[in-house]
């Protein structure tokens, strides 16, 4: 099973990552980073998704997620501590 991993993040200082793993195999795929390149990070971000999502699907066969994992966005008090 193949499963695409988010780890969310809206800033260049804090970007947004993803992993394409393949538990069978136990072998990460793919991964990188999204990062917004204009003062719209959320924009940015969902376009680049889909980007991803388009090349994964489209133009890897074999390569693409069964599942999805989003870690929960945690923001504290100090979140340079945190």
């Amino acid at each position: 099973m193949q499963i695409l991993g988010i780890d969310p993040g809206t800033s260049d200082r804090n970007p947004t990552g993803y992993a394409l793993v393949d538990t069978d195999r136990d072998v990460v795929l793919r991964y990188g980073l999204l990062k917004p390149i204009t003062d719209q990070p959320f924009v940015d971000l969902a376009s680049q998704f889909d980007n991803l999502l388009g090349i994964l699907w489209l133009y890897n066969a074999g390569e693409h997620p069964h599942r999805m994992a989003i870690e929960t966005p945690w923001i504290g008090v100090n979140a340079h501590t945190g």
